[in-house]
Formats: structure tokens, C-alpha cells, sequence
């Protein structure tokens, strides 16, 4: 009886310590990002960055979630995918910068940089991209001012 416990207990362990490794893979390769957005030279003090991965290849789907990031007063972002700060998957992604609404801003009080924004147009090409590579990535992200309607979401 002692003995058939003890190999129910020892069974118990095994099977804890195989689920506790998993099943399988842990998702695609992560690499953390660090940027700055500027425009004409000059940092962007608000707004948020979206990296999306791209399909390569002969395939449709792009492996890994979207990687999202808050655009701080100098211009400076950190991405995040699954945890805060975790980064983007490895692999080439399509990028999109979004301005923060001008009425957002003055309810927030942050009048000064409400006024920054009043008067550009931010130009973000379509063709947008940048390569996440293993390890650590610094990103600077260029963009213009154009004339016409500015581009808003």
C-alpha cells in the first residue's frame, strides 16, 4: 500500500513537471524596440506607433500579434505585444504612426502640446516598414509635414 502511494506521488510529480514545461512551442521569436518619432527633424511629443508583421513569402498570414507603443513628450516609444515592454516579433513590419486627437489633448489640460499638433499634417508613406531583428532594436522613425488634409483616424 506504502508502495503504490509512493509511485502515485511520483506519477503526480512527473505529470506536474512535464505540464508546468508545456505543450509545444512558446510563440514566435520576441525582440525588444525602443524608438523616437520625429518630424522634419523635430521629436513628436504624443500619439501612438503600431508596428503590424508582414506576410513573407509564399505565406498570407504574418506570424504574431501587432506590437503597439505611447509616443512620450520627447518623441521616445517602447513597444509592447503580449506584456508591457516585451517588444514585436522578429521580422519585417508595416508601420503606422497615430496623431492623438487635438480635443483629447486640450481635455487633458496639455494645451502646449495640443498647439503643437494644431498646424501639422503628418505624412505617414504607405510603404512604411522596418526590419525587427533578435536581440535589442533603436528605431528612429522619420516623418514629414505635407500640405492638403491631414491624415487623422
Amino acid at each position: 500500500m506504502v508502495q503504490a502511494r509512493g509511485i502515485i506521488i511520483g506519477l503526480l510529480l512527473f505529470t506536474m513537471l512535464i505540464l508546468s514545461n508545456g505543450c509545444g512551442g512558446s510563440g514566435p521569436e520576441m525582440a525588444r524596440v525602443k524608438g523616437q518619432v520625429l518630424l522634419n527633424g523635430e521629436p513628436v511629443p504624443g500619439g501612438k506607433v503600431m508596428f503590424n508583421p508582414v506576410a513573407i513569402g509564399d505565406t498570407t498570414e504574418a506570424k504574431g500579434r501587432p506590437a503597439m507603443g505611447s509616443v512620450d513628450s520627447n518623441g521616445g516609444f517602447t513597444l509592447t505585444t503580449y506584456e508591457s515592454g516585451d517588444g514585436a516579433v522578429v521580422g519585417m513590419h508595416q508601420v503606422d504612426y497615430l496623431s492623438p486627437d487635438n480635443e483629447d489633448l486640450e481635455e487633458d489640460g496639455d494645451a502646449k502640446v495640443a498647439q503643437w499638433f494644431k498646424n501639422k499634417k503628418i505624412f505617414v508613406p504607405a510603404d512604411l516598414k522596418f526590419e525587427i531583428v533578435s536581440g535589442s532594436n533603436e528605431i528612429k522613425l522619420e516623418l514629414n509635414e505635407r500640405s492638403g488634409k491631414a491624415r487623422k483616424r
